[in-house]
């Protein structure tokens, strides 16, 4: 669990490091805005330092007082608001499955599509996906975020198909802040805290700054909303099915050969000493998922079913809290050379909850005859759900995170150079509670004498008796696990980078940037015994993952040539250039260029166009995933029927149920490529409408050598229907027919196609009567998202765009607006978001139903007190109009999709700042 407190000792560390950055103390006084006057800066997406804000790629730009007037809390939450963010990415405000961490997808490709940077360096990822979480950057120490729509390997390397998110940090603050907020929803809950400072510092020489924050979210559970209440989504309609899950308080009991029986026991039945359970204390068990009440209701209104509804216990959205330092300095040590550091500290903690554990009938859980409990006079196999006293499944996740970074930089001549070193390491440890041992169950099931003749305190186990029959000394025995695994990774690397402008062209001045890094990456999973063995209960067996420490070097090239300037309709025109190589020790090379071309039409239309090909490295778990045997609980079709009817049965397999699978990593995988193309216009029409700027961009991505694994299950049905299919994959013994494998290993076998365009608006009014106006539009159109899955030479296109498939949510249109004004001391801020109606592709009731629209309304309001130590009071409604999620009739995860809307409902928040 995650402390409350700051952790003072690394904060005095980092303080007593950079103390000799200040040699005198500073003057505390606000500067919390970004200088006007104009300087050369970088821009993501490029390394050379120049003016101009506007490159040949789009890139969106949150500066802090869009931060601020979002309502959001964290960085995870303030991406999730992009237009171009789709694909439902993951958030522990989604609850469900989640781990605990958030990451960003741009244009609904994988989070490790899309490269995450602080102040446009690499980040350290979690686990073995190469995502990195944005829970554990400190919020409150962002000044503005950059968000680049293009591919860019060219100057970053590996992930940035998608785009790049960099994250710009306060460096540069002289004084005291100190920001306290809460909020809660209107339902009671989901209670948010967040107390913060930031702290800085400046010198003739030196300049420090120390930001840290806490904060608190209560979560809520699916329970207590009506849309995610109840798990049979008959209510919702035709389109509604039963997801209910047979797994029940109530043992469905059957014969092993599953011919007999298929009852459970009344209410009230009781077991005696001497007697046992009555044979007529059962009837049969009404929780089979297609099963309907006598009385026709669906089961959330019925008192008839003996199916669980899970919703009751599980988590909305996560229990969380974070503490975060971030921790900055720099020190001339000449008048054209700094020293610098920065440090970030992360401790976040998260919880969520799942439905108590259960045992399964394929666990092959066997009550013996000879249990004492039995009165069936011979050998049962029982399913049921240990709910007795409560006991839940929490996956409580404590993120640990330290990322330093240190360097010198400075200037000769005309040239701007920096060189950085840098050691991260990310560590979470997930725990899941008690949980049950299936050999345990196995001896507590079994011949009552033989349990109790153990010598480890078996306890015989009542699994035939009604909810209650399963007492405390029994859960005392068979709960025996707590399920644990650690997920560490290492980022270390090196870098230098040199900039400047060489020579002149009769356009102008040739800028170029180049440089070189090198970096090490580590990463491992390891599990406790229980789950390495797969003796854990309802969670699948896992093992250790341990990479070899990969290796990369690279080197880049970057040049911004202007060709012609001064001329008709020419007012510039630019090439940008760039090209890196990079070399991998686990996979080999790659070489990705860029071009983009940046035409000034006049003072008030900018045409550009890019064009790049970009890589994604195969991650250490799509390599390194031990190999692994599992069984498949599924039929193969040559085992039917209906066999001679399948080309890919050559004769009737022997057997009706299951087969074996293998799953895991492919150390012989190619890195991911991609061709990204952009065009587009900046138009800022100065001359005939003051304070409006507009631009429009075309983008689009054809994706090759995609990571994927297909499941043994699809793979099987596929091979048995054409023979042709997956024919390297499903072993079949040549004489009977019968499956000997199933491989499905992470393999390079799809491709993928992604279009669409965006527009982003903005229209400043400014000194009126009535105060300034601020009016900001947002469009993301996704014109297509093409998975093309090469099958043995065959192509089999499916398009997403408009669709929810697979679980994700692709929407072919997002919008964001607002509208901003301020008058004095007063401020205020009208937010809109929009999302567009879907197509239910995951529904099997009804054919592809609608998913409605979705509107939602956030409100702020601020006032500054000049006199109270410069401060503000904020008061903000988020989802003014309480407006739930559209109804998604197919997904477990409450009725809707919660990664891409909320359910949390109307929440108020407060917000007070002071300024010293």
């Amino acid at each position: 669990m995650s402390n409350n407190t700051f952790n003072l000792n690394r904060l005095t560390l980092c303080m007593g490091a950079i103390a000799g950055f200040a040699i005198s103390a500073p003057t505390l006084a606000q500067t919390d805005s970004i200088a006007e006057e104009a300087e050369v800066i970088t821009v993501t997406g490029s390394r050379i330092k120049r003016q101009e804000l506007t490159t040949s790629s789009p890139v969106t730009v949150l500066d802090k007082v869009a931060i601020e007037r979002s309502g959001v809390s964290t960085v995870g939450e303030l991406l999730l608001r992009l237009p171009s963010v789709v694909g439902s990415p993951a958030s522990p405000r989604s609850g469900g499955n989640n781990n605990g961490a958030a990451t960003v997808r741009l244009r609904g490709l994988s989070s490790n599509n899309t490269l995450v940077l602080i102040n446009g360096r690499r980040v350290s990822t979690r686990g073995v996906s190469s995502s990195v979480d944005l829970e554990t950057i400190p919020f409150d120490a962002v000044e503005r975020v950059e968000v680049l729509k293009d591919g860019a390997s060219a100057v970053y390397g590996s992930d940035a198909i998608a785009g790049v998110v960099n994250l710009i940090m306060h460096s540069d603050y002289d004084g005291l802040k100190i920001n306290l907020e809460a909020g809660e929803s209107r339902h009671g809950d989901a209670g948010q805290k967040r107390v913060s400072f930031t702290f800085g510092g400046n010198t003739d020489k030196a300049n420090w700054l120390v930001s840290a924050s806490h904060f608190n979210d209560d979560g809520w559970m699916r329970r207590d909303r009506d849309i995610s209440s109840e798990a049979d989504l008959r209510r919702f309609g035709e389109a509604g099915t039963n997801l209910r899950s047979s797994k029940s308080p109530r043992s469905w009991i059957f014969s092993t050969d599953y011919e007999r029986l298929g009852v459970t026991a009344v209410d009230g039945a009781t077991w005696s000493p001497t007697t046992g359970y009555d044979v007529n204390d059962f009837r049969p068990f009404n929780g089979y998922w297609s099963d309907t009440p006598s009385d026709g209701a669906h089961c959330g209104a019925s008192a008839l079913c003996d199916s669980f509804n899970y919703h009751d216990y599980e988590t909305g959205s996560n229990e969380y809290q974070s503490t975060t330092v971030w921790v900055s300095g720099e020190y001339e040590i000449a008048p054209d050379a700094s020293l610098f550091m920065e440090y970030n500290s992360a401790d976040v903690n998260s919880i969520n909850y799942f439905a108590p554990g259960a045992l399964e009938f394929g666990d092959n859980i066997i009550v013996s005859k000879n249990n004492q409990y039995n009165p069936f006079d011979e050998d049962v196999i029982v399913q049921r759900r240990i709910t007795e006293n409560g006991i839940l499944r929490p996956r409580d996740a404590d993120s640990d995170v330290d990322r330093f970074t240190f360097g010198l930089k400075g200037s000769i001549e005309d040239w701007d150079y920096d060189f950085v070193y840098s050691h991260q390491r990310s560590k979470v440890v997930e725990t899941r509670g008690k949980q049950m041992s299936l050999a345990r169950l196995r001896a507590a099931a079994g011949d009552s004498q033989t349990c109790l003749d153990r010598d480890d305190g078996c306890v015989p186990l009542d699994l035939i008796g009604p909810y209650g029959s399963v007492n405390q000394e029994m859960m005392n025995y068979i709960f025996a696990h707590k399920p644990t695994s650690i997920y560490d990774n290492t980022l270390r690397f090196l870098n230098a980078n040199i900039t400047g402008a060489p020579f002149e062209l009769p356009a102008g001045p040739v800028y170029i940037a180049t440089g070189a890094e090198v970096r090490w990456e580590d990463a491992s999973v390891s599990h406790d015994v229980g789950l390495n063995t797969g003796d854990v209960a309802f969670i699948e067996q896992v093992s250790d993952t341990t990479a070899p420490t990969r290796k990369i070097e690279e080197a880049y090239l970057e040049a911004v040539l202007p060709l012609l300037s001064d001329m008709p309709l020419v007012e510039s025109l630019e090439l940008e250039l760039a090209v890196r190589y990079s070399r991998y020790s686990d996979f080999g090379n790659t070489t990705n260029p860029k071009v983009g071309l940046k035409w000034q039409v006049n003072p008030d239309l900018l045409v550009r166009y890019s064009y790049s090909e970009g890589f994604r490295a195969p991650t250490f778990g799509e390599l390194y995933t031990p190999s692994q045997k599992g069984f498949v609980n599924d039929t193969d079709p040559c085992t039917t029927d209906n066999w001679s009817n399948l080309p890919g049965c050559s004769v009737r397999a022997p057997g009706d149920l299951g087969y074996t699978a293998k799953t895991g990593g492919n150390q012989d995988l190619e890195a991911e490529e991609a061709e990204s193309f952009t065009t587009g216009f900046v138009w800022t029409p100065e001359s005939l409408v003051d304070g409006l700027s507009i631009t429009f961009d075309y983008w689009s991505i054809e994706q090759t050598n995609v990571v994927a694994t297909y499941g043994a299950t699809r793979k099987v049905s596929e091979n048995a229907a054409n023979p042709a299919l997956w024919s390297n994959t499903v072993i079949r013994n040549p004489n009977s027919g019968a499956i000997v494998e199933v491989r499905d290993i992470y393999e390079n076998v799809d491709r993928r196609e992604l279009s669409g365009w965006e527009i982003e608006g903005r229209y400043d009014i400014k000194d009126t009567q009535s105060g300034n106006y601020s009016l900001q539009l947002g469009v993301s159109k996704l014109k297509e998202w093409v998975d093309i899955e090469i099958r043995s030479g065959e192509e089999n296109r499916n398009d997403a765009t408009g669709l929810v498939t697979n679980g994700a949510s692709y929407p072919e249109l997002k919008v964001s607006g607002a509208l901003n004004w301020t008058l004095d001391n007063w401020s205020a801020s009208w937010n809109v978001s929009y999302i567009d109606s879907l197509v239910d592709d995951d529904n099997d009731m009804v054919e592809r139903p609608k998913v409605d629209d979705y509107f939602k309304h956030d409100l702020q309001l601020s006032y500054q007190l000049p006199d109270f130590w410069e401060s503000k009071l904020t008061f903000g409604i988020d989802n003014v109009f309480d407006q739930d999620p559209p109804i998604l009739a197919s997904t477990v995860d409450g009725g809707h999709d919660p990664s891409t809307y909320s359910a949390r409902g109307r929440y108020f928040y407060g917000r007070i700042s002071f300024n010293f």
